[in-house]
C-alpha cells in the first residue's frame, strides 16, 4: 500500500500507512503526492495499491497509472477516507489471521 496526500492530507496519509502496518502487518508507505514521482514511484509495480487521501493532482495520477499500479481515490474528505483505511486494514488483518485488538509487539502506548 502507498498512501498519497496533499497539504494537510499528507499527515493523514502517514497515519493511514501506520494503521495499515499496525493492524494488518503489511508494508505501507505514505508520501506527499508531489514528492512521490521524484523517487518513491520507482518501487511501484502492478502489485502496488496507491490510495489517494484527498485531492491529488492529475499529473501525479497519470504517473502512478504508468506503473500499472492500482490507483484508488474517492471524493471523500481525507479524514473520512481514513475511516475506510481502518476498515480495509481490518479486512487485510483477517485475511492474515491477525487479531486487530492485539497487534504483535504493541502492548501499550508510549508517551514521552
Amino acid at each position: 500500500f502507498v498512501f498519497l496526500g496533499s497539504g494537510f492530507a499528507s499527515a493523514i496519509a502517514q497515519e493511514a500507512a501506520l494503521k495499515m502496518r499496525e493492524t494488518a502487518g503489511v508494508w505501507a508507505e505514505a508520501y506527499a503526492a508531489p514528492e512521490y514521482r521524484h523517487g518513491p514511484i520507482s518501487a511501484t509495480s502492478a502489485q502496488t495499491l496507491v490510495w489517494a487521501l484527498g485531492h491529488i493532482e492529475p499529473d501525479v495520477v497519470d504517473h502512478v497509472r504508468e506503473t500499472d499500479a492500482t490507483f484508488f481515490a474517492t471524493d471523500l474528505d481525507a479524514m473520512a477516507e481514513l475511516v475506510r483505511v481502518h476498515m480495509q486494514a481490518g479486512v487485510e488483518a483477517a485475511q492474515r489471521g491477525r487479531d486487530i485488538d492485539a497487534p504483535p509487539f504493541l502492548g501499550r502506548a508510549v508517551i514521552l
